[in-house]
Order: structure tokens, then C-alpha cells, then sequence
């Protein structure tokens, strides 16, 4: 996949996400009224998802150029560290924050998802 291609995808991902992520707080608005710690949690989510999948793109990028895959196993723990710190700052918040992070993570999948089908039709 080539730089510009990337860039659409990642627009396109990232628009998903943000109506994903809409759509998910107006539903949450009827089951738990305005929650801070939910939509604090679902930002997260998001947020970190997209700051994942740009770090993704920079640690293939890397291997390819420099073929370290010691360096390359570092940056995935770091990866999953940053997961589990939002997470971990969600659940403080409160327990709906931590389902809204979760949600909010899944919101790349589908994303990704939904931007694959349109580029397969």
C-alpha cells in the first residue's frame, strides 16, 4: 500500500469512527442519560485507536527499512501499555468509562472494516 493510499484509508477510518462514535453517545444518552465518564471513555477509545494505527503504519515502516525485530517487539509493548494506561484511566473514572473505551476501540474495526467492503465492491 502506497503513502497516498494510507492517507485515504486513514481519513476515511477516521471519519467512520467519529460517526461510530456519535452514534454510540446519542444511544448512551438514552440508556444512562449524560455520563461524562462514558463519553470521556469513548473519546479515549477512539482517540487511541487512531493514535494506533499511525504508530502501526511507522513500526511496519520501520521493519521494512531496518529488518530490527528486537526494536519492533519493543514498540509492540509500548503499544499495548498505551492500551492498557487509557484503560486503566477509564476505569477510574468509572466502570461505564471502561465499556466506553472498550466500544470506542472497536470503532477502528469497524471502521477498517466498512473501508475494506467499499474498496472490494
Amino acid at each position: 500500500m502506497d503513502e497516498d493510499r494510507y492517507l485515504q484509508l486513514r481519513k476515511e477510518i477516521f471519519i467512520i469512527c467519529s460517526i461510530y462514535a456519535a452514534v454510540c453517545e446519542v444511544v448512551s444518552l438514552f440508556i444512562l442519560g449524560f455520563d461524562k465518564g462514558f463519553l470521556m471513555g469513548l473519546i479515549a477509545g477512539v482517540a487511541i485507536m487512531l493514535v494506533n494505527l499511525e504508530l502501526l503504519k511507522r513500526i511496519v515502516v520501520l521493519y521494512i527499512n531496518t529488518k530490527r525485530l528486537g526494536l519492533v517487539v519493543v514498540l509492540y509493548l509500548l503499544r499495548l501499555c498505551i492500551y492498557a494506561g487509557a484503560a486503566y484511566l477509564c476505569y477510574m473514572v468509572s466502570i461505564h468509562g471502561l465499556l466506553a473505551y472498550a466500544i470506542g476501540v472497536f470503532g477502528i474495526v469497524i471502521g477498517a472494516l466498512i473501508s475494506y467492503k467499499k474498496e472490494a465492491v
